[in-house]
């Protein structure tokens, strides 16, 4: 079977026409095909003593990251609910809910923002990244407790920046575990046995100084020799090599890497963005009155999958390494800007951020300018302030 979490924040019990509202959608995988299966709803505990939970989010569990394990003899799916600050136990079979874990460690719900799991082999033991909390959760499956809750690189103040635990990965002993602090480009391996860091290892390409990497998924080759971590932010994978035998370094990739996966002959990495969107210059249909109405923009963008022989990797990491570096030194043209009167006239400059809009669609109407007003979907008349600058 497939499991895979369906979150929703309009809708979390599913009572409109055709939504499921929170829970786990089990799917079929035979012969290369995915079938629909079931489906198992996630309603939030109540009656939480000593807590304030949101109104908004009376009946919000938006689970996200899950894990599968066999525990106490039941195939068991461990998902992290992440609006309800709690992780559960569900029967992989029948999605009963076998434990509820309160993962709160605020006053507030939700606050904790659990973001994903993973069991050990035996099934006695899980844990939990709690994203807002920078901290993981030690569970014990078999009993229904939280044993600990770690702190992994706490924020020094209130309205400081976490360290974002995301990705968890434990090694094939369960030995160790692998933690993605994402907002601080740092990759934690803890003993398992006391929870006790081991190493650290950073995620940011050569000379970076400021943060930017974002490491957001784990994988470990099965040798154990390479510890991989696809990095959203610099479009790069690090390749740790944990035995010393080599120097890591880092995989080029396109945009917006978010899973890396090490086959035992491949390496596997999907991006979320791939090489961008291209133009959308046809409108889909008229709205009522004269505009258009154009396909959003992220249904122009197309993910990828790419794959790297593992056999390989070494005698070409070097310029892979090499080749991120570049990529990420964002080095822009230091010759001088050749001005038509000679004369250098610009005093001072407005830099505003907004959403990502290319510049016809905003400015596409403004006369005596090299814009193309059939692409514009945001004029004069949606976009004044920004007309008048």
């Amino acid at each position: 079977h497939l499991y895979a979490s369906m979150a929703s924040f309009t809708d979390p019990l599913g009572k409109k026409p055709g939504s499921t509202g929170n829970g786990i959608a089990v799917y079929n995988f035979e012969n290369g095909r995915v079938a629909p299966d079931k489906f198992f709803p996630l309603t939030p505990r109540t009656n939480i003593r000593g807590k304030l939970r949101r109104k908004e989010f009376d009946d919000v569990t938006y689970p996200a990251g899950l894990s599968v394990a066999n525990v106490n003899g039941i195939e068991s799916i461990l998902v992290a609910c992440n609006n309800s600050d709690e992780a559960l136990l569900l029967s992989a079979s029948d999605g009963r809910i076998l434990r509820r874990f309160d993962l709160s460690t605020y006053k507030r719900i939700p606050a904790s923002l659990p973001y994903t799991t993973v069991m050990t082999r035996d099934g006695k033991r899980g844990f939990v990244s709690l994203w807002n909390a920078s901290s993981i959760a030690e569970l014990d499956l078999v009993s229904g407790r939280v044993l600990k809750i770690l702190p992994l690189e706490k924020p020094s103040a209130p309205l400081s920046g976490g360290s974002h635990p995301t990705a968890l990965l434990l090694n094939h002993d369960d030995s160790s575990l692998y933690v993605a602090l994402t907002n601080r480009d740092k990759i934690i391996a803890i003993d398992t046995h006391d929870l006790k860091k081991q190493t650290v290892f950073f995620t940011k390409p050569l000379r970076q100084t400021y943060g930017g990497s974002d490491p957001q998924s784990l994988s470990l080759s099965t040798d154990e020799r390479f510890l991989f971590s696809a990095n959203a932010i610099s479009d790069s994978v690090s390749a740790i090599d944990l035995t010393g035998k080599s120097r890591s370094g880092f995989i080029p990739t396109e945009w917006y890497p978010t899973v890396v996966l090490a086959t035992p002959t491949q390496l596997l990495i999907a991006t979320a963005k791939g090489r961008s969107s291209g133009p959308n210059p046809k409108p889909i249909e008229k709205n009522h009155g004269d505009s258009h109405h154009y396909p959003y923009t992220p249904a122009l963008i197309h993910g990828s999958l790419a794959q790297i022989p593992l056999a390989d990797l070494p005698q070409h990491l070097e310029e892979y390494t090499k080749q991120t570096v570049t990529a990420n030194s964002l080095r822009g043209n230091a010759d001088k800007i050749q001005f038509a009167g000679g004369e250098n006239k610009i005093r001072r400059v407005i830099y505003i951020i907004k959403e990502n809009r290319t510049y016809d669609q905003v400015f596409g109407d403004l006369q005596h300018a090299d814009g193309d007003p059939s692409l514009t979907m945001y004029g004069e008349d949606i976009t004044p302030n920004q007309h008048k600058l």
